[in-house]
């Protein structure tokens, strides 16, 4: 072979193997750049993860306040409803004793012992009729001083 030849044919392997080398780096960076946006695109994914995961505790959280708040309020309406219960059967109490709702608990046992003497079955006679509606009446009686009593916390002693 001729030198020229020889050279010539060096020259295209030289240029041959800076080919393959560009290509490798070519194919290095393409690699490293597809890495990267990987890499990004896993960030980015976590964090829209994180950030519904946030959400969703925060909305869990919301909905457990709202929850709780509205138990609260039922609560509240029941005990209203309760008190005025309480009230209405305490107003009737002292209605039937013949009082008014600032008496004292003296003047209830006395208004009690009272009603009691006119309207106790033993003291109306022998007419069955009587003797029935007295003691409906006596009955009417404890009731409304049982729940005065309850209701103010006094001592039964009638």
């Amino acid at each position: 072979m001729r030198p020229q030849d020889m050279a010539a044919v060096e020259a295209a392997k030289e240029a041959l193997a800076q080919r393959k080398r560009q290509q490798t780096e070519a194919l290095a960076q393409a690699k490293a750049a597809a890495e990267q946006r990987k890499h990004q695109i896993n960030t980015a994914f976590t964090d829209q993860k994180t950030r519904t995961q946030f959400v969703v505790r925060g909305e869990k959280e919301k909905v457990r306040q709202k929850q709780a708040q509205q138990q609260e309020e039922r609560a509240n309406r029941r005990q209203r409803r309760r008190q005025r219960v309480v009230v209405t059967h305490l107003a009737k109490a002292y209605a039937t004793l013949g009082l008014d709702d600032t008496a004292s608990m003296e003047a209830v046992k006395k208004a009690y012992r009272e009603k009691l003497k006119v309207y106790h079955p033993d003291h109306v006679g022998n007419d069955p009729h009587m003797q029935a509606e007295a003691t409906s009446k006596t009955i009417e009686l404890q009731e409304a001083y049982e729940t005065i009593l309850q209701c103010l916390g006094g001592e039964r002693d009638a």
